[in-house]
């Protein structure tokens, strides 16, 4: 049987998605910048256009799964009526169904956040793109 860490570790390295490589993706199905002046447009817009699509791309890398608040809320949960030592197993599958939707809660803020700010960036490219008909939210999660 496989402990918990062995579970977790992947047997190859897999590199992180990165937004030139999505450029370079919508590009083969016939989709482009949505908004090629992103830096000097004054707002936030989607990232893509394909067709009547607009997509917005979203990579979340980890640093937003690691503020201190999180990570001390994380420690509190996993450590709550045991002596922690030198090392914490953060594994989900030793919590109780209560502290595990407790973990989840934690764990989905950063998530929200990135879900919240992509819905505007597409709804404020609907004003560039009308008849665009498809909103399309992709999500990375590079934790």
């Amino acid at each position: 049987m496989r402990t918990s860490q062995e579970a977790l570790e992947c047997p190859f390295a897999l590199p992180p998605l990165t937004e030139r490589e999505f450029d370079a993706l919508i590009a083969q199905v016939g989709g482009r910048r949505a908004h090629p002046d992103q830096d000097t447009r004054g707002q936030p817009g989607s990232d893509f256009q394909i067709q009547d699509a607009l997509v917005e791309l979203k990579i979340l890398e980890g640093s937003e799964f690691t503020s201190e608040s999180r990570r001390r809320k994380l420690a509190d949960l996993f450590t709550r009526g045991i002596d922690p030592g030198p090392v914490v197993l953060l594994d989900s599958h030793l919590l109780n169904s209560h502290a595990k939707r407790e973990c989840d809660r934690i764990l989905e803020t950063p998530v929200k956040t990135a879900i919240a700010k992509g819905a505007k960036q597409l709804k404020s490219s609907r004003s560039t793109y009308p008849d665009a008909k498809r909103s399309i939210l992709f999500l990375v999660n590079h934790r």
